[in-house]
């Protein structure tokens, strides 16, 4: 029996495929389509798979967006060269603002740093790889369920219509009214400078970045600090 999870292999032939964006429209959050449905086939065959955002992944399961046009985009899709991926760095050591911090890349063999971790747990935490930013996020409840996340670009939510996401001219938005969460993301191309604002809760931890300090429970605890290598906040 094929289980729904799509496996590893092909998740990544699908991504590199579409130069990790939206085949559609190039937003850098994704999910996995069936262009031939699951539901018709049980399969995960990259050749009628395509990658595509929460938005048009809606569209082209409700048949806004044809078969025959997702077959297009598989061979020409939105991102035509990762160079125009919305956050493809040419310098090899962009920095990254948020809650406060300036976190410069200085070591080119750095893969990985956390920008956010509550009381042990990683929220945000950025991968720099061939000179694109990728991220891994998690959005969690009062209760301290986690109702949403991002791992390396690949975006999940337990309630789709809880949340609203927009992307444009490099600069993406996430935001859950009902929750009272949200993620700025946006990259600056003139200063190589990508600015990362949000608000998060874990554990009883109600924290927000803004550009200049984290506040946490309506607190300030961290302002204007310049930082290399993998630091990030922590919030205990």
């Amino acid at each position: 029996m094929v289980s729904r999870h799509v496996p590893l292999a092909v998740r990544r032939e699908l991504r590199q495929e579409a130069n990790f964006g939206c085949a559609y429209c190039g937003t850098p959050l994704i999910q996995y389509h069936h262009i031939v449905p699951f539901s018709e086939e049980k399969h995960h065959d990259p050749e009628r798979m395509i990658v595509l955002c929460p938005n048009c992944h809606s569209e082209a399961d409700a048949g806004t967006i044809k078969r025959e046009r997702l077959y297009e985009m598989k061979d020409s899709p939105y991102i035509s060269d990762k160079v125009e991926h919305g956050f493809y760095f040419e310098s090899s050591k962009p920095v990254i603002k948020y809650g406060g911090l300036w976190h410069k890349i200085t070591n080119p063999n750095q893969k990985q740093a956390s920008v956010l971790r509550i009381r042990g747990k990683d929220i945000i935490t950025i991968y720099f790889e061939d000179n694109i930013l990728t991220f891994d996020i998690a959005f969690y409840n009062a209760k301290g369920d986690q109702i949403a996340g991002v791992e390396k670009g690949d975006w999940w939510a337990d309630t789709e219509k809880l949340w609203d996401m927009e992307y444009k001219k490099k600069a993406l938005t996430l935001a859950s009214r009902s929750h009272g969460l949200g993620l700025e993301i946006e990259y600056d191309t003139d200063e190589d400078l990508v600015n990362i604002l949000g608000k998060f809760f874990y554990k009883n931890r109600l924290v927000e970045l803004y550009t200049d300090r984290t506040v946490v429970n309506q607190s300030t605890i961290l302002s204007n600090h310049a930082t290399a290598g993998a630091g990030g906040v922590s919030v205990k």
